[in-house]
């Protein structure tokens, strides 16, 4: 009896031996594989998970049969050959959307979504959530990597994103029940379009009070006008990166003379800095404005640096508003002559001459966005500007 226990014993171990240089033996074939695959994939997928996406403020609409937003990359993450999106609504139905499986997208770049509700089961349905999930490639070309977490761009209960379409971004986007044809007729961007969204504006233009603004992005000094001027009528100026010049940079509307033609001229045009700066070489000036005539122009948070002057504004045509700029280290943070303005929320501090200096200017300081903060100034004409401002 004994000997025959042992006998057992000894036949289950030989058997796990045996198993176990089989497993060996296939890892062998099998792990080199395994490895560079499993690797590469994981490599890729944590590149697509660093890879954030945000949705254009305002931008959610339904426009009757599609649900739209203009989504955008942010800076950081791997190469993306495409992305999906998940939608959730209030009773926790989930719907993905894959037709953009395979449309690339840049750091920094938009791109308008358009979701046929109707196609995707989701009309009559309230949606609180909004996921993007970042598309790429393995390294080793052995397929296509999807990131096991999507980047939430909406959240109702949150209020991120770009704000909801009708119900608000806290409440959620209703979606109606049934597809109809909206009708935008004799009506502006942001007006009802009669199917429960708003009418929107053409491909790279932005709804602004109402208006349509054809969006340019810069960067460099050179605008698209005459001389690198920006002119024209109803634009946004964006920069995209920080700017170097060796002279003056920025010339809104025609510098010199008043044309004899409007096309020359600036008529409701944005200057949007989103935060870049434009440094000059020690002479020249930043963001020169002359002929502003039938409509008003906006300077926004843009840094300028290292001109003689910061801004320059010697005209007698319409307003101005310069606000949440920073104009420090020039010789003038900011020039004023013979003009009317608007600042609000600007610093202007360093300054070799004066921060501000104002003549025969109708000045507003308007604190809506915050205070301006400044030191030295003109002794005549800045009065204006006094009854708010904060010291540097």
């Amino acid at each position: 009896m004994k000997k025959r226990g042992l006998s057992n014993i000894v036949s289950t171990v030989l058997i796990i031996l045996i198993a176990l240089v089989a497993i060996g033996l296939l890892w062998m074939v099998l792990g080199g594989v395994i490895k560079d695959s499993g690797l590469d994939d994981a490599s890729a997928e944590i590149e697509l998970l660093s890879t954030e996406f945000s949705i254009l403020s305002n931008s959610i609409v339904v426009d009757g049969n599609n649900l739209n937003f203009t989504l955008r990359r942010e800076v950081g993450g791997g190469e993306v050959s495409g992305f999906l999106i998940r939608l959730k609504d209030n009773e926790t139905n989930v719907y993905l959307v894959e037709k953009y499986n395979g449309t690339t997208i840049d750091e920094l770049e938009t791109i308008l979504v358009s979701i046929d509700y109707g196609e995707y089961g989701f009309a009559g349905k309230k949606i609180v959530s909004i996921e993007v999930y970042a598309v790429g490639q393995s390294s080793s070309g052995g397929g296509v990597v999807v990131a096991s977490n999507g980047d939430e761009v909406y959240d109702a209960m949150g209020g991120s994103g770009g704000g909801g379409g009708s119900g608000g971004g806290d409440q959620g986007i209703d979606i109606p029940e049934d597809n109809c044809v909206s009708d935008c007729t004799d009506k502006v961007c942001g007006d009802d379009d009669g199917c429960g969204g708003i009418c929107l504006c053409g491909e790279n233009e932005e709804c602004v009070d109402g208006v349509c603004y054809e969006v340019v992005e810069l960067d460099s000094c050179n605008g698209d006008g005459p001389f690198g001027t920006l002119i024209g009528e109803n634009r946004l100026f964006r920069l995209i990166d920080n700017i170097e010049s060796t002279g003056n940079c920025f010339a809104i509307g025609f510098i010199g003379s008043p044309p004899s033609i409007p096309e020359m001229s600036a008529k409701n045009i944005t200057l949007d800095g989103q935060g870049y700066t434009i440094t000059g070489s020690g002479s020249g000036i930043g963001i020169d404005l002359s002929v502003i005539e039938g409509g008003d122009v906006v300077i926004k948070n843009i840094n300028v640096q290292g001109f003689d002057k910061g801004i320059s504004y010697v005209d007698d045509g319409d307003s101005v508003l310069i606000k949440e700029g920073i104009f420090n280290n020039n010789n003038y943070g900011i020039y004023l002559d013979e003009c009317t303005v608007i600042l609000s929320n600007n610093e202007m501090c360093s300054n070799n001459d004066y921060d501000l200096r104002c003549d025969n200017v109708a000045g507003i300081d308007s604190s809506v966005d915050g205070p301006n903060t400044f030191d030295s100034y003109s002794s005549s004409g800045c009065d204006w500007a006094l009854s708010t401002r904060n010291d540097c």
